[in-house]
């Protein structure tokens, strides 16, 4: 009899977890990061130049993932992040990120999930002295995010833990259509 209702058990747990997600292809998400790769690099440079950041904005980014079953999903998040330094805030550096990702959802719930994600990609990096002239380079990055949650219906909120240009902690809404 335990053999049964344990049996029952897994597969209802299991035709839950993969119903809730199956009527969700697509994703698209807005998000803010706090604690990225280029805010620790800014304050970390700052302070060996006895430079101030006197205003770093944290990383910003939209997100777009297609899932091609109900667990695995790729897709792409492009990020800005800037900081303005100097004695005076008279220099601005400003970081774009473009970056595929591949998403694993390893919970699905109807309104509960967790996922791990990750992203590599290239970074546009400006810093501009008054605003006047600009010099340029460009960088390889990446984001590493093992524990994510969301939480919500077709709109969601999310919160991922990780380490890259998304920061250590990002958290934003998400529309699953």
């Amino acid at each position: 009899m335990k053999k049964i209702i344990l049996l029952a058990f897994m597969a209802m747990t299991t035709m839950t977890m993969s119903a809730q997600h199956d009527e969700y292809t697509n994703e698209i998400s807005i998000s803010y990061g706090l604690g990225s790769v280029t805010d620790i690099f800014s304050t970390f440079a700052g302070a060996l130049t006895a430079s101030d950041q006197t205003n770093y904005w944290g990383t910003v980014g939209v997100e777009y993932v297609h899932f091609l079953n109900p667990s695995l999903g790729l897709g792409g998040v492009v990020t800005a992040s800037g900081c303005k330094w100097g004695s005076k805030a008279d220099y601005a550096t400003t970081y774009i990120s473009v970056m595929p990702t591949l998403k694993w959802s390893w919970l699905r719930k109807a309104h509960f999930g967790m996922y791990s994600k990750v992203a590599a990609g290239v970074m546009f990096v400006s810093n501009s002295p008054d605003g006047s002239s600009s010099k340029s380079a460009t960088h390889f990055t990446g984001q590493v995010s093992p524990l994510c949650v969301e939480f919500g219906g077709a709109l969601r909120g999310f919160a991922e833990l990780g380490f890259g240009e998304q920061g250590i902690l990002n958290l934003g809404l998400r529309y699953k259509f």
